[in-house]
């Protein structure tokens, strides 16, 4: 599907006006270092130690925010024809993109709150796995559209 993306629908072409910062290199690697914290906050939780596994947790979901907040600007300020066959692609990508990072930082917020309240123990840490494997999915699969679109 990506090959398809990019060499079907938006061809070969990439304007000049794309901004390969915000929309592009900013939330790559925002989302890909957000997945370092929490695999040390899963082995914080395998120590029992509450307090750092939410620290790790915030830090995670304060990389997210700034991947998010980085792919949503491009929707809305973006120097290239928006109604062109790749605008149109890149515009959806994003779209795409940050709904599944509101869902990724939704799951963690979850578990930040749950945290708070003790129901997450070392007894019970799936509620970290789980998001391990949502904002680790969200990050690979921006990762790779974000490469096949914008750099290929």
């Amino acid at each position: 599907m990506l090959i398809n993306i990019r060499f079907v629908i938006a061809g070969n072409f990439v304007p000049v006006g794309l901004n390969l910062w915000l929309g592009g290199i900013i939330p790559t690697v925002a989302l890909l270092v957000g997945i370092i914290p929490l695999f040390t906050a899963r082995a914080a939780l395998q120590k029992d130690d509450i307090p750092r596994v939410r620290s790790h947790v915030m830090t995670a979901m304060l990389l997210g925010l700034i991947g998010l907040l980085s792919l949503l600007f491009p929707l809305w300020f973006h120097n290239f024809d928006a109604l062109s066959p790749f605008g149109e692609i890149d515009l959806i990508s994003l779209g795409v993109a940050s709904f599944y990072t509101i869902i990724a930082l939704i799951v963690a917020w979850g578990v930040y709150l749950r945290l708070g309240k003790g129901l997450i123990r070392k007894e019970t840490g799936w509620g970290i796995e789980a998001t391990i494997w949502v904002y680790a999915f969200n990050a690979i699969a921006w990762t790779a559209l974000f490469f096949t679109l914008d750099l290929l």
